[in-house]
């Protein structure tokens, strides 16, 4: 009975007449519990067949999942697996190009069989396409680069026992260290064959550029004398019969192709062999090249289709993808977006063509990352194609385009000078700077002047012939060479290490000065030159070479205006110094005062440096006016008859002597020069007197001679020559003389003879000179 039959039922017995018992209610409950168990019943039969089902399914979905997890598993274990092994072949191919580079800037030190390590460099360094490629190989690529590194690692090993810095070799250890090199290059081309040719992708050509090299590289020959034994003609037959492309050395790829167009062999050609080279014995005679022969002249790492903007065809510089997912260079598109706005079929993708309903850019990040690397790899590998082409030098052709290169790659990137600092590319370009060809000059020493800007690129030039070099370009008749070792020099003198290195090239500050002060002729030149010798007074030896070659303005400038410890400096080179004429007006009008000063200093040398340039100076008589400006008389004066330090008398009377004497011989006003504070004046009694007492106790001839000179000037005023006369009467010094007649000095008995003729010419004296007069008159 199902459970609607037992509520109708039950409504039934409700409504009856209610005079039932006990009897009728128990039989109404257990009627009721009877269906409500044969409902239950029936519900669980039903039940039973769809939780069976349902368990079933529940077990198959359990193994699903468990199959699922294992497959995640494997994936993850897989993709971890890839990554290590990625970053193993990143680890290993950066280890590689290192390594590379550290070998081509080692052969270049090898003194002996310069040509076959540079052969071996070569080598190398095209090797570092396949390299990176191989960065990207899904197959075998980490056994072929770890074969290649233990390779490479060897060569570097035995470059270096050959290196300049090494110790000397013996001719058979030499030998077997090329044969050891040879058989490196052989298994490099080993390793190159293996690369399989999916790691190519569509660029057919570097597949053909890589498998050529291997071909090459496997039968590679070296020898001691440093000469390749290959037979040549044979490898083009064998190239021709099999439709390949050889592979040559590139000097002499760089031959053939000169031979071909009766012109030098040029760096395009030899980028072209880092690659392939091929020739054909009939027919035009023109490389068999496939047509993307110029790119590789250009880029030396394969171009990819992505780096290019279908709009531009250019390289992008700030890639950017649109709404139809291909990606243009950003100021092409939005140039192409402002164009189109207003058509009336709306704005399209200009690849697609498809309509757009957004215009917004975004950064390609991923692209923009890679071309970026790609540049990277791009131009530090033409940077070591450029130096193999400066060392081997096949042709001055070859190296104007190759250090052209490199002038672009330099004024590109600050990064790329300091890559060619360290594969030696500066050092090697000063080679340049004496080569026949002033074309070749001018464009070495431009680029020169690039790599000199950072303190290393200086540092690097100090240790060559570079400065020499550039200032004997300085006598050029060319003015674009001149201008340029100008330019080259005055960066240079931006160094304090280099400043006394450029001052003490002979010849090299004088020229500077000359085309100072010969603006008129030259007014760039003069600038440059004045400013390469304001930056060499920082080192204080080249203010003396200046003022020896009669620039006098930077010694006076800091005599007056340099610190003490300058000044000492400078007065002790000025005291060095044999002035001109010029030089010592100069120094009169513009330190005067300054030396004045420094004699009355504590410090002996100083004083004693600062005398002699004012014995200099006042030995021009048309200084004496400046100088008694200045205030010398006085001072002199003081040194000569009461300076004392320390209550010892001054070891200076001889040269303020000397200054005295020349002032008085000078056409100055001798009766108004002032002596003291006191009023005394040159001719007075008191200035006249010290000077005879002194002349009566002196031993020196030099300082005898100044003093008698000092009498012999005053004696040409009455008035003075009078006082002379009665001083010599008191202190009897005609005696005395009269014995300078006698002295070994000439000039000493030349001015006695002259002073004794002078005073016996005075009614005054004869009748004191009596016994002297007769021997004074002859020796006069």
């Amino acid at each position: 009975m199902s459970t609607l039959e037992v509520t109708n039922v039950e409504l039934v017995e409700k409504r009856g007449d209610g005079s039932k018992g006990e009897g009728t209610r128990t039989n109404k409950r257990k009627t009721m519990e009877k269906a409500t168990m044969e409902e239950g019943v029936t519900k669980l039969e039903h039940a039973l067949p769809e939780h069976d089902a349902r368990d079933e399914t529940l077990e198959g979905h359990q193994d699903e999942m468990t199959e699922v997890i294992k497959d995640l598993e494997s994936d993850m274990a897989s993709t971890a697996e890839r990554t290590k092994i990625k970053d193993q072949k990143k680890i290993l191919s950066d280890s590689l190009l290192v390594s590379i580079s550290d070998v081509m800037s080692s052969v270049v030190d090898v003194d002996t069989e310069q040509e076959t390590f540079m052969e071996l460099g070569s080598y190398l360094h095209r090797t570092s396409p396949a390299i990176m490629e191989l960065r990207n190989s899904p197959e075998n690529a980490t056994e072929i680069l770890k074969s290649l590194n233990a390779n490479v690692s060897l060569a570097k090993e035995l470059v270096a026992k050959c290196s300049s810095g090494a110790q000397s070799i013996a001719d058979g250890e030499l030998k077997g260290i090329i044969q050891q090199l040879e058989e490196v290059i052989r298994n490099i081309g080993e390793s190159l064959s293996k690369i399989p040719a999916s790691t190519f992708r569509n660029c057919a050509y570097a597949e053909i550029a890589i498998r050529s090299l291997s071909k090459e590289m496997r039968e590679a020959r070296l020898q001691a004398n440093g000469t390749r034994q290959e037979n040549r003609s044979a490898e083009i037959r064998e190239s021709q019969e099999d439709g390949t492309v050889s592979v040559q050395n590139s000097n002499l790829v760089s031959r053939k192709l000169s031979s071909k167009s009766g012109e030098e062999p040029r760096l395009i050609d030899f980028l072209k062999g880092v690659y392939y080279s091929g020739e054909q014995e009939s027919g035009s005679g023109q490389l068999d090249t496939l047509p993307q022969l110029a790119q590789l002249a250009e880029y030396v790492e394969p171009l990819y289709e992505t780096f290019f903007c279908p709009i531009t065809k250019k390289i992008m510089d700030d890639p950017v993808t649109i709404e139809s997912g291909v990606t243009y260079e950003r100021k092409a598109i939005a140039e192409w977006f402002e164009k189109t706005k207003d058509d009336s079929e709306g704005i399209t993708c200009p690849a697609t063509k498809t309509k757009l309903q957004s215009t917004a850019l975004n950064t390609n990040l991923a692209i923009k990352s890679t071309i970026l690397e790609w540049i990277e790899r791009n131009e530090a590998t033409r940077i070591r194609v450029a130096r193999t082409a400066l060392s081997l030098a096949t042709s001055e052709a070859m190296v104007l385009d190759a250090i052209r290169d490199l002038k672009f790659l330099s004024e590109k990137k600050r990064s790329n000078r300091e890559k060619m600092h360290s594969i030696g590319i500066t050092k090697l370009l000063t080679r340049y700077l004496e080569n026949d060809d002033a074309v070749l000059r001018l464009e070495a020493l431009e680029l020169l002047c690039l790599l000199v800007e950072n303190e290393e690129g200086k540092v690097i030039i100090g240790k060559t012939r570079a400065i020499s070099r550039a200032i004997k370009m300085l006598s050029r008749i060319n003015t674009s060479e001149k201008h340029a070792a100008l330019t080259f020099l005055l960066e240079l003198s931006k160094s304090d290490l280099l400043l006394e290195k450029i001052g003490s090239v002979v010849g090299g500050i004088l020229i500077l000065i000359t085309m100072k002060f010969n603006e008129s002729a030259d007014p760039f030149a003069s600038e440059k030159s004045g400013e390469i010798l304001k930056n060499l007074e920082r080192c204080p030896i080249n203010i003396k070479r200046m003022a020896e070659n009669g620039f006098l303005d930077p010694l006076l400038n800091n005599l007056v205006e340099g610190t003490e410890d300058t000044q000492m400096e400078m007065v002790s080179y000025l005291g060095e110094l044999a002035l001109e004429q010029d030089m010592k007006i100069s120094v009169a009008e513009n330190a005067s005062e300054t030396l004045i000063k420094m004699v009355q200093s504590g410090n002996s040398m100083v004083r004693k440096a600062a005398f002699g340039a004012l014995v200099q100076i006042s030995s021009y008589h048309a200084n004496s006016k400046a100088l008694v400006e200045a205030g010398v008389v006085p001072i002199m004066i003081e040194e000569m008859f009461t300076r004392k330090i320390h209550n010892e008398p001054m070891e200076s009377k001889d040269e303020a002597a000397a200054i005295l004497a020349n002032i008085l011989e000078s056409n100055v006003d001798l009766e108004s020069l002032q002596i003291n504070k006191h009023g005394h004046t040159i001719t007075s009694h008191y200035s006249i007197y010290n000077i005879t007492h002194m002349l009566k106790c002196s031993v020196p001839d030099e300082l005898n001679t100044n003093l008698v000179k000092m009498l012999l000037s005053l004696s040409k005023l009455p008035k003075a020559l009078s006082t002379i006369v009665s001083v010599t009467r008191e202190t009897e010094v005609i005696c005395t003389v009269v014995e300078f007649l006698n002295a070994p000095s000439e000039e000493l008995t030349v001015v006695a003879a002259k002073l004794l003729i002078t005073l016996s010419s005075t009614a005054a004296t004869r009748s004191q000179m009596g016994y002297a007069r007769p021997e004074a008159s002859q020796r006069a």
